[in-house]
């Protein structure tokens, strides 16, 4: 399958890789995973989750890049929650990725 960014497996999302130094201007202190888009509807845009979000983790495991965020994910069952830890403006924060039947 084709990875168009906004695929199911990101639920709605579009991520990029941010380097260590990328993400020290944004305020972690570690590699990490940026929200560059969210689609309408989805269970990212539902969860709260906005543009230029930086994913830390998925559950406890710290997630570096999106190949860490997608392995991580497929440990988790969306109808039952996929726990985030995300850092936006108002700083670190969890949010809860959930499917809404």
């Amino acid at each position: 399958s084709t990875d168009r960014g906004l695929a199911p497996a990101y639920f709605g999302m579009k991520l990029r890789n941010l380097s260590k130094e990328e993400a020290e201007r944004f305020g972690a202190d570690r590699e990490a995973v940026q929200v560059i888009e969210v689609q309408k509807g989805t269970p990212a845009e539902k969860a709260g989750i906005q543009p230029l979000d930086i994913i830390l983790k998925v559950g406890l495991k710290p997630v570096p890049n999106v190949g860490d965020f997608k392995k991580e994910i497929k440990n988790h069952n969306i109808k039952n929650g996929i726990p985030l830890v995300i850092l936006d403006d108002k700083g670190q924060h969890a949010v809860e990725l959930k499917e809404k039947k």
